[in-house]
């Protein structure tokens, strides 16, 4: 349309414009008019750190909040760390702070301050996180090693006291025998010796800030005690003779009777002498190695005599019994031996405890009061009495000092694990009127009960215990192993050996000094004594004890008789192994065949 140019009839058309003008701007005003509804800052603190997390004070500390922030969003933080100090204002995620004490201790164990952060948004909305600071008393780095023999030649060794203020974070075995030191993060450690010997385990610890300390313990790798009887090995009444005076004979032990050929370090024998036409005694040695010399049995002409006999084994396998005076039959019977290797052997080791009274026919003590019939068993529980830290099932034999007293007839008793047949061997042979004591090394039924067997009249029965045979001590129970040595004198109040030149006298105790001694080293937890009195002047009894006396006994002698016992028996805090004497007075005699360490 020219310019100038005149519109006619169209004024409907601007009336449709207006109108919908105004509806336009009514719909805009409408809209404008509408609720508003506010978006959600998606802004999150997904993690608080904290750098180092424990520690000695004056500890820094760093803390540092981790945040999803899609929007960068300008947010203030507020860091409060648990201590009651004044919060720390950042306008960045981070901050530091220094700890100048001990975070408070909880009835359950040591406790952590609680830090916190807050983030504060614009809209002064807040998100917020926490973390947890350990701060410790400053203190010293200490290395604190046990180990314990859990085989024939394996030890396992652990760290788990070691303290320090810093986290431990490295722990290094040396297992003493030429090996590398085994490193790494864990505080246990285990090693597998080659051969059976003493070795010193050193461990050495280390923490993150330069801290470290070292700690040693001396370990025996030796024998474990495996049962293997009582089985009859040799009855010289069954056609070889009675030993003559200097006569001797030997016994195979190893490589027969289930017995394995090699790794045997020493065998645990019943050996018994009747029929003596004199006064005398035999020794028990290894085959190849001259006679020692002592004694394992002492006994007058006429007298049935037993005694438990711990002996290492010759090269052959075999051992020595000889005979000093006049002639006697000799009875060995097997009741177990101690193996060295190889590694993967299984066994038990010993857990010393202080001798006390298990049963006593006399006075019923956990036993009925009266004397065990002729061939009739008596038996003991001793579920209860296996020491606590061992677990359930773990004891596999108890070592009792057994006296038979009051016998009617001339007869004999076994000792045996209950619910197995009754054996043929016998660990107290006795005459009628005769008080005879002997060490005996019992397995254990499952329910840790054992029985007594009679043979002919009646008797009454006391049961001391020595110890316990613990199997696979992964418990950490104080178990030891055993190492035979040479047997030697230790103590002979007759001739002033051991630093005593007088008889034991009346309710009087001599202390022997035991740990460090000739071939028992300092280290050593129990010995393996033979114990024989004369020359006693009265009814009496001899206790062998380490340091607290207990009502219990050995060996229990008339006026003028000798009598002697194998004992295990540990070495008193003092290194030292008492004697008492209850009446009269006594001279005492001790050889060492071996230790327990």
């Amino acid at each position: 349309m020219p310019p100038g140019t005149r519109i006619r009839g169209n004024n409907h058309l601007f009336k449709r414009l207006a109108a919908l003008t105004l509806a336009l701007v009514g719909a805009a005003a409408l809209a404008t008019a509408a609720p508003a509804t506010a978006a959600t800052d998606p802004f999150q603190i997904t993690h608080l750190g904290a750098t180092p997390t424990t520690g000695p004070y004056p500890l820094p500390v760093t803390l540092t909040a981790t945040v999803d922030n899609p929007l960068s969003t300008q947010v203030s933080y507020s860091f409060d760390f648990g201590d009651g100090s004044a919060p720390v204002p950042s306008d960045k995620p981070v901050a530091q702070h220094t700890y100048d004490r001990a975070s408070p201790n909880q009835p359950d164990g040591p406790s952590s301050f609680t830090a916190r952060v807050t983030a504060t948004l614009p809209d002064g909305e807040t998100r917020s996180a926490v973390t947890f600071v350990r701060v410790v008393e400053p203190g010293p780095t200490v290395a604190n090693l046990h180990a314990t023999q859990v085989g024939p030649l394996t030890v396992g060794a652990d760290a788990f006291y070691s303290t320090d203020s810093w986290p431990i974070t490295g722990y290094d075995f040396d297992y003493g025998d030429g090996s590398p030191a085994v490193k790494g993060d864990s505080s246990v450690g285990g090693h597998t010796y080659a051969a059976p010997g003493t070795y010193t385990i050193t461990l050495t610890i280390h923490d993150g800030h330069g801290g470290s300390a070292t700690a040693t313990r001396q370990i025996s790798v030796a024998g474990a005690y495996i049962a293997a009887g009582p089985q009859r090995l040799l009855d010289t009444r069954d056609g070889a003779g009675p030993l003559g005076a200097g006569g001797q004979t030997s016994v195979q032990v190893t490589g027969a009777n289930g017995v394995p050929a090699g790794g045997v370090s020493a065998v645990v024998l019943n050996v018994t002498a009747t029929d003596a036409t004199a006064d005398s005694f035999l020794t028990v040695y290894p085959s190849g190695s001259p006679n020692p010399g002592t004694s394992n049995l002492n006994f007058t002409a006429g007298q049935t005599v037993p005694n438990l006999v711990t002996a290492p084994v010759g090269p052959d396998g075999k051992v020595v019994i000889a005979n000093h005076a006049g002639s006697a039959d000799v009875v060995v019977d097997l009741e177990g031996y101690y193996q060295s290797s190889p590694a993967a052997a299984t066994g038990s080791f010993l857990d010393s405890v202080q001798p006390h009274r298990v049963a006593d026919t006399r006075d019923g003590t956990r036993v009925p009061r009266q004397p065990v019939g002729a061939n009739q068993n008596m038996y003991l529980a001793l579920g209860d009495d296996v020491p606590a830290n061992t677990a359930p099932g773990n004891a596999t034999a108890v070592v009792l000092n057994v006296t038979v007293t009051n016998p009617t007839a001339d007869s004999f008793l076994t000792v045996y694990r209950d619910g197995a047949a009754t054996p043929t061997a016998s660990n107290l042979n006795y005459r009628a009127g005769q008080t005879v004591s002997n060490l005996v090394i019992v397995p254990l039924s499952d329910r840790g009960v054992i029985a007594f067997y009679n043979h002919a009249g009646s008797a009454d029965v006391i049961a001391d215990v020595q110890g316990y045979f613990i199997a696979s001590p992964g418990n950490w129970g104080p178990t030891t192993s055993f190492t035979p040595v040479a047997p030697s004198r230790m103590l002979d109040t007759r001739d002033g050996t051991g630093g005593f030149h007088a008889p034991v006298g009346s309710n009087a105790s001599i202390g022997l000094p035991m740990a460090g001694v000739g071939s028992v080293p300092a280290y050593a937890k129990s010995v393996v004594l033979n114990v024989t009195v004369v020359d006693g002047t009265a009814n009496s009894l001899l206790t062998v004890y380490p340091g607290v006396l207990s009502a219990t006994s050995n060996l229990n002698f008339g006026p003028g008789q000798i009598k002697q016992v194998q004992v295990m028996v540990p070495i008193g805090p003092d290194g030292k192994v008492d004697f008492y004497n209850g009446v009269g007075s006594v001279d005492v005699i001790a050889d060492v065949f071996g230790y327990f360490a």
